[in-house]
């Protein structure tokens, strides 16, 4: 009897450790915004490829004669504190002009 239960207690402890039960839960990364002002001075004036290395892929692209990246949920209002859902970089010329929020 002792040693079935021995038996059953290796097994059960051999599948909570495979199945990752019983290790630290894995916290996922905390999405982070930036005030207005801050994600205008990351940007104005860079190029496309500068804009993508400093606040990544756009959610979309548009070219209407104007070139524009759009992305959702990086600043704030400072008015409400609230996330703005998009943002919409313009480029003129080959650098970013004018953001829209």
């Amino acid at each position: 009897m002792r040693t079935a239960l021995l038996c059953v207690l290796v097994v059960f402890s051999a599948g909570c450790l495979k199945s990752g039960a019983g290790t630290a839960p894995t916290v996922a990364a905390k999405a982070t915004t930036m005030t207005r002002d801050e994600f205008r001075a990351k940007v104005i004036g860079k190029t496309e490829a500068e804009v993508i290395a400093t606040v990544g892929k756009p959610m979309s692209t548009a070219e209407g004669g104007t070139r524009m990246f759009h992305y959702e949920k990086l600043t704030t209002d400072p008015v409400n504190g609230r996330v703005d859902t998009w943002i919409t970089v313009v480029f003129e010329n080959g650098k970013v002009t004018q953001v829209r929020f």
